[in-house]
């Protein structure tokens, strides 16, 4: 698949580390076409962080890293109104006192989640802001997909205001986990608030 981003950043020595610090990219793309905020490829090994940044505005992505086979730690800074997911992260992740605002509800959006783990072995979320206000479409706050087999959020204070929507969506683990009986699929919430306007239930 071809990707259109703003940004890319792979640390491509699996010993190397590298730090984005204070980027800012607040002004998005041209909503009908599939541009992502910063993306971070397979290419990238080693680890990377990205501290105190700003994303907003991108019809696909903001921050796109779920592909790095390093770690990725994303820590502080502010994430708001990307389509598919405003942070999206994969295996090893740590997103670290993020705040994610979605309140856009317009046209070009198909699915507006706040911080996507996309796949592999573990990633945590932890002392996050997620703020779901408007959307047009959202399956949740926080998801954890059918390739992640360990997920852990703490210490998070979610809001919801549009009915329907999840604070937490975790999907049932693919096939290929449930074949396996060393691999277990656990998610765990640990000091987790939620609140908002929406009617819970």
């Amino acid at each position: 698949m071809r990707f259109r981003a703003s940004g890319r950043t792979d640390v491509t020595d699996p010993e190397g580390s590298g730090l984005v610090e204070r980027m800012r990219l607040p002004d998005g793309a041209v909503r009908d076409l599939p541009i992502t905020g910063c993306l971070v490829t397979a290419s990238s090994e080693g680890d990377l962080t990205f501290r105190d940044c700003e994303i907003a505005g991108f019809p696909d992505n903001g921050l796109y890293a779920s592909a790095s086979t390093g770690n990725v730690t994303v820590e502080g800074g502010h994430y708001r109104n990307n389509a598919i997911a405003n942070v999206r992260v994969g295996d090893g992740a740590l997103v670290r006192n993020v705040r994610v605002t979605a309140d856009y509800p317009g046209d070009g959006y198909e699915n507006t989640r706040g911080i996507r783990l996309r796949e592999g072995g573990s990633a945590r979320v932890e002392g996050c802001t997620v703020e779901l206000l408007s959307a047009r479409i959202s399956d949740g706050a926080i998801t954890v997909a059918t390739h992640m087999r360990e997920a852990e959020i703490v210490d998070t204070t979610i809001r919801i205001d549009i009915e329907g929507v999840a604070a937490v969506l975790a999907k049932s683990p693919i096939d290929e986990y449930e074949d396996d009986d060393d691999v277990s699929t656990a998610l765990t919430l640990r000091n987790v608030e939620g609140t908002g306007s929406a009617r819970q239930g």
